[in-house]
């Protein structure tokens, strides 16, 4: 006899399996104050387009890898425009957005064909090399994606 494991749709996609299995259900009382964290960007990266960020604590700490390693390379200029990290919205069909969690950004590029974000390889894999996934390097589809998440939204992709 097998037993078949009902999954809530909120975490039915692989990023959201990923994430709910790390962190659990950002729905919960008390989630944000173990996990959240509020980030005053702009004293340490003087040229990032907003001032603060609310993000999962553990995405702070690798985005503040990846932003020093831009600046590094002068990369930064590449980034025009900042949204949000944290927003508990649901899709159509009831699963969690991965920014539920705190654990994506979006970024608009300072150069874009068409509404396809274009952002520069030196650019993308200084973000692969921290293991950030990014919409516009999807194997299975590439997107017009401008987010940049703590983990990737296909399955059996490894970084």
């Amino acid at each position: 006899m097998s037993q078949h494991i009902q999954l809530p749709i909120a975490f039915s996609e692989p990023a959201q399996l990923v994430l709910y299995l790390r962190y659990g259900d950002p729905r919960k009382p008390g989630w944000e104050e173990r996990w959240m964290t509020e980030w005053a960007i702009q004293s340490r990266f003087r040229w990032f387009p907003k001032n603060k960020l609310y993000l999962h604590s553990q995405f702070k700490n690798i985005l503040e890898k990846v932003f020093s390693q831009l600046e590094v390379l002068g990369l930064q200029n590449e980034i025009a425009k900042v949204s949000k990290c944290f927003d508990k919205k649901t899709d159509s069909k009831g699963v969690l957005s991965v920014h539920a969690w705190g654990a994506a950004l979006d970024i608009l590029p300072q150069k874009q064909y068409t509404n396809m974000a274009k952002w520069s390889q030196p650019f993308l894999k200084v973000f692969q090399d921290y293991h950030i996934w990014c919409g516009q390097t999807s194997v299975q589809a590439p997107q017009n994606f401008h987010q940049f998440c703590l983990v990737p939204s296909e399955p059996n992709v490894s970084h």
